[in-house]
C-alpha cells in the first residue's frame, strides 16, 4: 500500500477491519458450537475478549496466529470460562423468573419489584461488561474481579455511559439488521467494550504510576529537608 492515509489506504484499513471482526465472529461460533454450546459459550467469549485485547494492542498478526491463540485461550480458560458464563446465566435466569412472577402479579408492589429487576438486570449487564475485559487483562484473585467491577462502573461515569450506549447500539443493530448483523454482532460487541474498558484501565494504571511517582518525590523531599 503506497499510500496508507489515502483513499485506497483507508479503505484498504476499513475492510480489513471488517474481516477481522467476521473472522472472530466465526471462531467465537465455531468454538461455542465445539464446546456443545453449554460448555463453550463461556470459553469461547473469553477467548474472543483475549484475542480482541491483542488486536487492541495491536499484537494482533496473520490469521493462523489468531486462530492459535484463540485455541490456546480456549483451552486454558475452559473452567474459568464455564464458571464466569454459568454463572452469569443463572442469574440472569433467576431474574427473568423473578420479572415473569411479578409481572403476571397485581399490586404496586409487584410492580416495584419487577420494576428492581430490571434495573437489576442492568447492572449486571454492566458488571459483566467490565467483568470479563478485567478477567483477560488482570491476574487477580475471583472476589477481586467482581470488586473491581463493581467500582469501576460507578466511580467512572463516563466509561460506563459508554458502555451503557455500546450495548444499546449493538442491540439496536443486531435487531434491524437481522439476520445480516449475526456475522459480526459479537465480535463487535466485544471490540467495542474491550476498547472502552481497555482505555480506561490505561488510563488508571496511568495515574497509579503518577501518584506513585508523587509520593517518591514527596518522601525524598522530606528525607532530604531531614538530613538538613
Amino acid at each position: 500500500m503506497n499510500n496508507p492515509n489515502g483513499f485506497m489506504g483507508k479503505l484498504y484499513q476499513g475492510v480489513e477491519f471488517l474481516y477481522h471482526l467476521l473472522f472472530l465472529n466465526v471462531l467465537w461460533l465455531a468454538f461455542t458450537l465445539l464446546g456443545g454450546i453449554v460448555l463453550g459459550f463461556g470459553p469461547s467469549t473469553v477467548a474472543l475478549y483475549a484475542v480482541t485485547r491483542k488486536w487492541i494492542q495491536k499484537e494482533i498478526g496473520t490469521d493462523k496466529d489468531i486462530f492459535l491463540t484463540y485455541w490456546t485461550t480456549f483451552k486454558k480458560e475452559f473452567i474459568a470460562g464455564n464458571i464466569i458464563g454459568w454463572s452469569t446465566l443463572i442469574v440472569f435466569y433467576m431474574l427473568l423468573v423473578n420479572y415473569r412472577f411479578t409481572n403476571l402479579r397485581p399490586g404496586s408492589v409487584f410492580a416495584f419489584i419487577n420494576a428492581g429487576t430490571i434495573v437489576m438486570a442492568g447492572v449486571l449487564c454492566v458488571l459483566l461488561a467490565y467483568l470479563i475485559p478485567l478477567y483477560v487483562h488482570y491476574r487477580l484473585k475471583w472476589s477481586d474481579y467482581l470488586t473491581k467491577a463493581l467500582v469501576l462502573s460507578f466511580i467512572q461515569p463516563l466509561p460506563t455511559i459508554l458502555i451503557i450506549a455500546w450495548l444499546a447500539l449493538v442491540a439496536f443493530l443486531t435487531w434491524r439488521l437481522f439476520p445480516f448483523s449475526l456475522l459480526v454482532s459479537m465480535s463487535g460487541l466485544a471490540y467495542g467494550l474491550m476498547g472502552i474498558c481497555y482505555s480506561s484501565f490505561m488510563r488508571n494504571e496511568f495515574l497509579l504510576e503518577d501518584k506513585e511517582k508523587q509520593k517518591s518525590t514527596h518522601y525524598y523531599s522530606d528525607y532530604k529537608g531531614e538530613k538538613k
